[in-house]
């Protein structure tokens, strides 16, 4: 997308907002453009996400990666209904809205075929090989809110890095191999660091709330 690239009723698009797995909920500018994340059906986080966008010039990613993630998908179907009634749209074709408004990816067959979040031209299928959290990094899920938020140019330079960490690991002696010491650190904080939870004397233990109430909790 462009950063003239018009929406519904003809304004240009500025704000983009991403939902899907994770638990974060920032604000983030880069050429006049802004980007917000939530990732539950958390009422208080829709509405403070919300409250302060234009309809007209904001663009939805829904990142459902599979069709039993129902609560999601209604999360989605909450926000075209804003995106609908903050455009005054009267149309009983909902896809002119969503052709302009909402991209979708997903590793989904089903929710692809059936178009369920938006046309199929405006969704992203992610291929067979990289279906599992571990791999979804660098496909569609974060490389599309990433690219129309920054550039393809900032998006390239993760790609690079991302080469040169795998060559790294695949070249580098296990003595100074930064993804294996990574992972024998893991090692060490689950099955060997002291903890005082009683019913596992070792391991650390760490809350990730994903409500967005919780943003004060200590």
């Amino acid at each position: 997308l462009k950063n003239d690239e018009e929406g519904y009723s003809g304004l240009a698009e500025g704000k983009f907002e991403r939902r899907g797995a994770g638990n974060d909920n920032y604000n983030q500018y880069h050429n006049a453009r802004s980007m917000r994340f939530i990732s539950s059906l958390d009422p208080v986080a829709l509405h403070t996400t919300l409250s302060d966008w234009n309809p007209e010039q904001t663009c939805v990613i829904s990142i459902i990666m599979n069709s039993d993630e129902t609560d999601l998908l209604h999360l989605t179907q909450l926000v075209k209904q804003w995106l609908s009634h903050g455009l005054h749209s009267h149309t009983k074709r909902q896809d002119l809205i969503t052709g302009k408004h909402v991209l979708f990816v997903t590793a989904s067959e089903i929710l692809y075929h059936t178009q369920a979040v938006t046309k199929n031209e405006c969704t992203f299928l992610i291929p067979t090989f990289a279906r599992s959290e571990a791999f979804s990094t660098f496909t569609a899920a974060s490389l599309v809110p990433l690219s129309i938020a920054f550039g393809w140019d900032v998006v390239q330079q993760i790609l690079n890095g991302a080469h040169d960490m795998d060559t790294h690991f695949v070249e580098t002696n296990p003595r100074h191999n930064l993804p294996v010491l990574l992972a024998l650190v893991d090692l060490w904080n689950d099955h060997f660091l002291s903890s005082s939870c009683a019913y596992k004397p070792c391991g650390g233990k760490m809350i990730t709330p994903f409500m967005h109430s919780f943003a004060s909790y200590p």
